[in-house]
């Protein structure tokens, strides 16, 4: 309506993907394209499978140009989060693997992991499940990304096993003894379909940082840390706060055994009065 310059727009999508959440990415979309003001909307849900979104801007007439770019970006707001999961999946892994991936994994992730992960994210952590149907074990992700802002930025150590979650009593000792700190904690239960039965998974979020209050990527050991967390949840390796050693002076989880070992052998030998003493002369001087 150029006399007014009013921009109306007509939206209609599937029923089921409606929801006010999505309403309102399309509403800001349209409006940020036309660089207008929002003077009201209106929606209808009919008794068919479609929703009307009818919404009226304060705004300059599109281009043709300009209208494509709506529109395509409108239909990407649409599509639910499944949608986007089996397209997914589609790319990653090719018709026939991705059929098979949809029937084990449609229907297994909660609407609280939904709301909390993307689908790349939960892509990646099926496959790290998919491993462990096939070899059990546990597996451990670690990703660095900022929290709260560049001042106080933070690590995600991402757990995985099969079954109920571990408890988080156990969890945290080990952790400090990694000479890591825990600032939260999100745990998440899946159900994907292994022989047609629901099977139970967890994924366990912990938001973390070094001794130093800084992200992990900072730690010489960053990159060993996942493995040594893994070697001790299958119960290779001990647990105690020679375990920080991995972190602060790069040394992988058998390593530390052998550390552990030479100090255990010195204590025999009446080297020191204690085994904490010992320990704490390693642990205050990681580079040693």
């Amino acid at each position: 309506d150029p006399s007014r310059q009013q921009v109306i727009a007509l939206v209609l999508m599937p029923r089921e993907a409606f929801s006010a959440e999505v309403r309102l990415r399309i509403q800001n979309a349209i409006q940020n394209r036309l660089k207008g003001k929002l003077l009201y909307y209106y929606l209808a849900l009919g008794e068919g499978y479609t929703a009307r979104l009818h919404f009226c801007f304060y705004g300059q007439p599109p281009s043709a140009a300009l209208m494509r770019k709506i529109e395509s970006e409108i239909a990407a707001l649409a599509r639910t989060w499944d949608d986007r999961l089996r397209e997914l999946f589609g790319q990653k892994f090719g018709a026939t693997r991705a059929y098979e991936m949809l029937a084990r994994w449609g229907l297994a992730f909660t609407p609280d992991y939904k709301a909390a992960f993307d689908v790349e994210r939960a892509a990646a952590d099926a496959e790290h499940i998919e491993r462990l149907f096939a070899g059990g074990g546990f597996e451990v992700e670690l990703n660095n990304h900022p929290l709260g802002g560049a001042s106080a930025e933070a690590s995600e150590l991402r757990m995985y096993a099969l079954g109920d979650a571990p408890i988080l009593s156990e969890l945290m000792p080990m952790l400090q003894n990694f000479a890591v700190r825990v600032l939260s904690e999100d745990a998440h239960q899946l159900s994907p379909l292994v022989d047609g039965k629901p099977a139970r998974a967890t994924v366990e979020s912990f938001l973390v940082q070094g001794s130093n209050g800084g992200p992990l990527d900072k730690m010489p050991g960053v990159s060993l840390l996942a493995g040594a967390i893994a070697a001790l949840r299958s119960d290779k390796a001990e647990n105690d706060p020679l375990n920080a050693l991995t972190l602060t002076a790069g040394l992988r989880w058998r390593e530390v055994a052998l550390v552990r070992a030479y100090l255990s052998a010195a204590f025999q030998m009446r080297l020191a009065p204690a085994r904490p003493a010992l320990r704490r002369v390693f642990l205050a001087h990681p580079e040693l």
